[in-house]
């Protein structure tokens, strides 16, 4: 890894699909349950909150991380980009939160 930007995208990417395909347990986007006359209302306000809470606050997330993070080579920016990709675990914890508050 050149800079600390690419190091940042790679780390990021790999623990957010690390991230993505654990919470799959957790039926985040249940989408049969749109057709179920009873779990409509809640499948569809898990949908839309997985949603927001799995694609798009990462995506965002990552490009504050990239206003961060030095564009420089060098084992510095790389080690930065390596810790600060960790964050992307807590998207998976707000998830689980927000699941866990709003249960029918």
């Amino acid at each position: 890894m050149e800079t600390g930007r690419i190091a940042l995208i790679f780390f990021y990417g790999v623990f957010w699909a690390t991230i993505v395909s654990a919470v799959g347990r957790y039926s985040p986007f249940n989408t049969a349950a749109f057709f179920s006359q009873e779990k409509r209302r809640h499948a569809f306000f898990r949908f839309l909150m997985s949603f927001t809470i799995l694609n798009i606050l990462p995506i965002t997330w990552l490009l504050l991380l990239c206003l961060i993070i030095p564009d420089t080579s060098g084992v510095r920016p790389v080690i930065a980009a390596a810790v600060a990709s960790l964050s992307v675990f807590g998207f998976h914890r707000i998830l689980l939160f927000v699941i866990g508050v709003v249960k029918t």
